[in-house]
């Protein structure tokens, strides 16, 4: 009997309950994107606050989705998006 494993997602994949439609920022972790309010990111977070007033080295073009900046992340998607859950769901 052979066992088929399908491949892991290639294509970035929208995040269900952290992707807000008039968001201006996306952040990627692996393939799961986020797109979420960097002024909220800046205010909560001191960490996005420093990426986003520091001047950044230009040495690969800055990528965009949907037509918002993109950031790729080095965090797992799932710390990742336990970090923006405390920040934009308070339910």
């Amino acid at each position: 009997m052979a066992v088929s494993l399908d491949p892991a997602p290639t294509s970035p994949v929208q995040d269900d309950t952290l992707w807000f439609s008039d968001g201006n920022i996306v952040l990627r972790a692996g393939t799961s994107l986020f797109k979420v309010y960097r002024g909220i990111l800046c205010r909560e977070s001191k960490l996005f606050q420093d990426i986003f007033t520091l001047p950044q080295p230009s040495t690969e073009p800055e990528e965009t989705y949907e037509g918002c900046l993109m950031l790729k992340m080095h965090d797992s998607a799932q710390d990742l998006k336990l970090f923006l859950s405390t920040i934009f769901d308070h339910t």
